[in-house]
């Protein structure tokens, strides 16, 4: 009772790239934002709406959704799974775009 109870663990952020092609680009991010500190999930079954229901039921922070157009860009998408927005953040800086998510 006098002992204060444990932060929550962080939520996670997942990774999800949309076809098999990317998911190889999807390990690359995921490796980067680990080694920042981020706990990342990855997710690759399913069409898009299966796997950001997944990232839901995890209780994943935000997605970070890995397209084909977005990766011809240098992009990337991140989708904040609590109010719905989005928006559009370069891959080179992802993980201070990210920093607001901890």
């Amino acid at each position: 009772m006098l002992i204060a109870e444990p932060p929550a663990p962080p939520r996670a952020i997942a990774i999800v790239p949309i076809g098999s092609a990317l998911e190889a680009q999807a390990l690359v991010v995921a490796d980067r934002l680990r080694r920042a500190g981020y706990a990342v999930e990855l997710g690759y079954s399913g069409n898009l709406g299966k796997r950001l229901k997944r990232a839901s039921k995890l209780n994943a922070r935000v997605a970070v959704i890995l397209g084909e157009d977005e990766l011809a860009r240098g992009a990337a998408i991140i989708r904040d799974l609590d109010t719905g927005a989005q928006e559009e953040a370069p891959l080179p800086s992802i993980e201070e775009r990210l920093a607001r998510f901890r």
